[in-house]
């Protein structure tokens, strides 16, 4: 089987939505799959189109403009020919408010792919439905874009609420959360020395892993 996992974002970039991508193509792959990634070409990538890492390939295609801006498209014509030399038997874009994804699902429709969509983000106030549900009559292409997805998967249940309200009855929906790497995060052989922490996130200010590591070493100090 031949799958592309399709993302605005450069699949070896620091991001949630990136690492994710990197460990199911890893598996993927490791299951005897042969394995895209399609994602939007940035000026720090070299002009190749094609890039084997991990046994992946990676593929690159060029924005509308030349601006590294996650919301720019990427040339529709071009992106076509990249799914149609591929020939995959399915798709699964990446990330439900982003350009390439869901002009990857557009595409996919076209030529009869089928389609599987995750969501990996909510908004503030993603529980507020009757307003969502509203804003979405008003954002009906982006409403069209989403429901070309025969799935959407959800990586949490507040995913799927917010999900919910921009997507058409017919789409089927479904929750699986974030898988980890038993391999790599498994238990130490023995007790450790001294005391540890584990932090599970992005590396990023806003996750606050260094108000973490400031009020761990008061709690260590109190134990």
């Amino acid at each position: 089987m031949r799958i592309v996992l399709a993302s605005d974002w450069h699949p070896l970039s620091i991001g949630g939505v990136q690492s994710h991508i990197r460990y199911l193509a890893r598996f993927l792959k490791n299951y005897g799959l042969e394995v895209y990634v399609i994602s939007r070409r940035t000026n720090k990538i070299a002009k190749e189109s094609f890039n084997t890492i991990d046994n992946c390939e990676y593929v690159f295609v060029n924005p509308i403009l030349p601006l590294d801006i996650i919301l720019i498209p990427p040339r529709r014509s071009e992106l076509e020919k990249v799914i149609c030399e591929i020939q995959p038997d399915i798709i699964h874009s990446h990330h439900a408010f982003t350009p390439l994804s869901l002009l990857s699902l557009e595409v996919a429709k076209k030529h009869n792919i089928p389609r599987v969509l995750t969501n990996h983000s909510i908004t503030l106030g993603y529980e507020y439905s009757r307003l969502w549900k509203s804003s979405s009559l008003f954002l009906m292409p982006l409403r069209q874009l989403l429901s070309n997805a025969n799935v959407v998967i959800s990586v949490s249940k507040a995913a799927d609420k917010f999900i919910s309200n921009f997507l058409e009855n017919t789409v089927k929906r479904l929750i699986i959360p974030n898988g980890v790497d038993v391999e790599k995060y498994k238990p130490l052989k023995k007790p450790p020395e001294n005391p540890v922490v584990l932090f599970i996130g992005r590396l990023v200010h806003r996750k606050g892993v260094h108000m973490l590591l400031e009020a761990f070493r008061d709690v260590v100090s109190e134990v």
